[in-house]
C-alpha cells in the first residue's frame, strides 16, 4: 500500500526523491515522519499573490506545525540544502532561509570562494 502525503513532507519536486543504494529507501523517507504529513499543501505554500497579513496569518499557522515535528532539523537542512525556493519548510519561511543562506556563505570562506 502506497501512503499519500501533501505538505512539504510530500515534497514539491518528486524528482528529488532520488533512490539510495538500489535499496528502495529514498533519501527523504524522513519526511513521512514531518508532522505535516497528511496536512494540505496551501498551509505551507502560498497561492498566487498572497501578500501581508494573509500570508503572515498562513506562515505563522504552518511554523507552529514545525514546531512540534520529530523532523524539524533533518526538514530545514533538506530545504537549505535543496535551496527549496518556495514554502515553510523545517520552520522556516522563504526569506529566512535566503537570510539563512546568504550569512552560511559570508561566515564560510570555503562557500564563497566555491
Amino acid at each position: 500500500m502506497t501512503e499519500t502525503m501533501t505538505g512539504p513532507a510530500a515534497g514539491r519536486n518528486a524528482s528529488t526523491q532520488a533512490t539510495v543504494g538500489g535499496s528502495g529507501t529514498t533519501e527523504r523517507q524522513w519526511q513521512q515522519h514531518g508532522a505535516c504529513a497528511g496536512l494540505a499543501d496551501h498551509w505551507f505554500f502560498h497561492p498566487d499573490n498572497e501578500r501581508g497579513h494573509a500570508r503572515d496569518v498562513r506562515e505563522a499557522a504552518a511554523k507552529l506545525v514545525c514546531e512540534r515535528c520529530p523532523v524539524l532539523a533533518r526538514c530545514r537542512e533538506h530545504a537549505l540544502a535543496a535551496r527549496e525556493p518556495y514554502g515553510v519548510w523545517g520552520g522556516l519561511g522563504e526569506s529566512e532561509r535566503r537570510a539563512m543562506l546568504s550569512r552560511r556563505r559570508r561566515d564560510s570562506p570555503a562557500l564563497a570562494a566555491g
